[in-house]
């Protein structure tokens, strides 16, 4: 079962929520040539874990290969299910429902953006590919801090 998660990235607050089965799905579908690759990565050089530069430049060509439908449906679906705190310990939505509109385009940053969208899909496919993602060294990799 998913459990809400809230991280903070860039001085904001973001909670994480669960994302449908079949949206999931769909993503997980979209990121396979990626996940392939890292899967090559870790298995090369004699097993030897690779570093942090080396899985991002990993995920970094085959997100260059992504269609840029593909690439928006991904953090467009990851978006949709996290919220950032805007006052008063009050959340609003990243991607207004029934839109494609990212709510806080003035103030954020590609940065910020892209990790959000990449804690969301660790959270979400941690359960899936967790053996794989640990290969990556996760905790060595700079990154957002989970909240409470």
């Amino acid at each position: 079962m998913f459990t809400p998660v809230e991280i903070e990235v860039g001085g904001n607050a973001y909670r994480i929520g669960r994302m449908p089965a079949m949206t999931l799905f769909h993503v997980t579908r979209r990121l396979t040539p990626l996940m392939s690759s890292l899967a090559g990565a870790v298995g090369k050089d004699g097993g030897q874990q690779p570093t942090f530069l080396d899985a991002a430049m990993t995920v970094a060509q085959d997100l260059a290969k992504l269609s840029d439908e593909d690439a928006d449906y991904i953090i467009f679906a990851c978006l949709a299910v996290v919220h950032r705190r805007v006052a008063d310990r009050k959340w609003a939505p990243m991607v207004p429902a029934g839109t494609r509109v990212l709510a806080f385009e003035a103030d954020m940053e590609m940065p910020e953006l892209l990790q959000v969208v990449g804690r969301c899909l660790m959270e979400h496919l941690r359960p899936f590919f967790g053996p794989l993602l640990a290969g990556l060294g996760a905790a060595q990799a700079p990154g957002p801090t989970a909240g409470a």
